[in-house]
């Protein structure tokens, strides 16, 4: 994206107001209410992708992390809170500093770590918590790898209650389904694959809020997707617990049934599940109830994913694809549920007033009937559900306030 030296007219903020705004060199310099009917741009501020999957350090032959944070900035998003899960993991001070010290690498996108919650990320002991804490960071996770161990989760509930932080878990048990692969039911039985039960899930989901519940401490229960999951995360919160909740993207946009042509860009973990479980998820996400959009982003490279099915890795690239995705599939009364689930309560859940105290605006602009293609892609995999698939949102620029 090129620095932006004019005027932006029919600028629409999130409260449906619309400004014109005069832009030099990328910086704000004023804004008067516009005399346009529609708009023809749309402002989000301080967006935040939660829950990255970066590649370095040990997998930059996928992506690095001055790529993976160039993927955010063309997809809108001035921050990135990845997950631990490298190689090594982000179990200790060193490597929660050299992620901070990475803070900016690619046009002042941030780079807010999250150390991991056992050394590793084999989820066996418990990683140096406080230590992490100390260097900066933002909150706790194992990424992808769910805690399977209930000993460990609470005590790491216990460690992080007195500093004040969350401890972010995947819910599902790999045990229940080996070699699962999409949404048990009618398309895994078309396919001939073996299914992904929803009650592993929620097994882990109804787990997980015991032990908040019992610790007192803050939980986070990333990427849910199943209509039980959502009804337990409701009552929770019906009862005042700690806890909250994020969907994929992917959950979001692709329904099971698009799995049936064995698309290996849509082998995705959770699940994508079926038309009417779609909908109710961004029915959750509308009234409060998930709190979080996550993009989910996954590269991989070729090797991996252009396989047979059974043999391909879950996964897909999505920073690039994310908010234009939405928009395009939920319409531009999507704008405030993006703002809140992608910025405001990304910013509450993990205290961090302090580190979004300036706005950074990013700027979407509605094309009509474009193609999502490779060449739009800036990682080094290609794993994108997107490819040849209509994308009416890009992102023209990001400036500051």
């Amino acid at each position: 994206m090129k620095s932006i030296e004019s005027v932006l007219k029919a600028f629409e903020y999130t409260d449906k107001k619309l400004v014109d705004l005069v832009v030099d060199a990328n910086k704000i310099i004023s804004e008067e209410s516009s005399r346009s009917s529609s708009a023809m741009h749309i402002a989000f501020h301080n967006l935040i992708d939660f829950g990255t999957k970066v590649s370095e350090p040990g997998f930059e032959h996928r992506e690095t992390l001055e790529q993976t944070c160039k993927a955010a900035y063309f997809g809108g998003f001035t921050a990135i809170m990845p997950f631990a899960t490298t190689d090594p993991a982000v179990d200790n001070q060193a490597s929660i500093e050299f992620l901070s010290r990475r803070n900016g690498i690619y046009d002042d996108v941030q780079i807010l770590p999250i150390g991991a919650v056992s050394h590793g990320c084999k989820g066996e002991d418990l990683a140096f918590i406080l230590e992490m804490n100390d260097a900066g960071a933002v909150a706790f996770s194992d990424g992808q790898f769910p805690i399977l161990s209930g000993g460990l989760l609470m005590r790491a509930l216990d460690y992080v209650k007195g500093i004040g932080k969350v401890i972010i878990d995947s819910p599902f048990d790999s045990e229940m389904f080996p070699n699962g692969m999409v949404d048990e039911g009618i398309v895994s039985t078309l396919m001939g694959v073996a299914g992904i039960p929803m009650p592993a899930e929620e097994i882990i989901v109804n787990r997980d809020i015991q032990l908040a519940k019992y610790t007192g401490s803050a939980l986070h229960l990333y990427c849910i997707s199943t209509q039980g999951s959502v009804e337990l995360i409701r009552e929770a919160k019906r009862q005042g617990l700690p806890v909250t909740a994020s969907v994929s993207a992917n959950n979001l946009l692709f329904t099971s049934d698009e799995v049936l042509d064995f698309d290996t860009n849509l082998k995705l973990m959770p699940p994508l599940r079926n038309k009417e479980t779609t909908k109710m998820l961004w029915d959750a996400v509308v009234d409060g109830t998930i709190d979080i959009i996550t993009c989910q982003h996954m590269p991989y490279e070729v090797e991996k994913k252009d396989l047979e099915f059974q043999f391909a890795a879950f996964g897909a690239l999505g920073l690039q694809t994310a908010i234009g995705g939405i928009l395009t599939k939920y319409g531009e009364e999507a704008v405030p549920i993006i703002q809140r689930a992608m910025s405001d309560r990304i910013i509450e859940i993990f205290s961090l007033q302090e580190t979004f105290r300036n706005e950074k605006i990013s700027i979407f602009e509605k094309t009509e009937n474009q193609l999502f293609n490779l060449e739009k892609i800036s990682s080094n995999c290609r794993n994108s559900p997107f490819i040849g698939r209509q994308l009416n949102y890009y992102c023209k620029a990001i400036l500051k306030n």
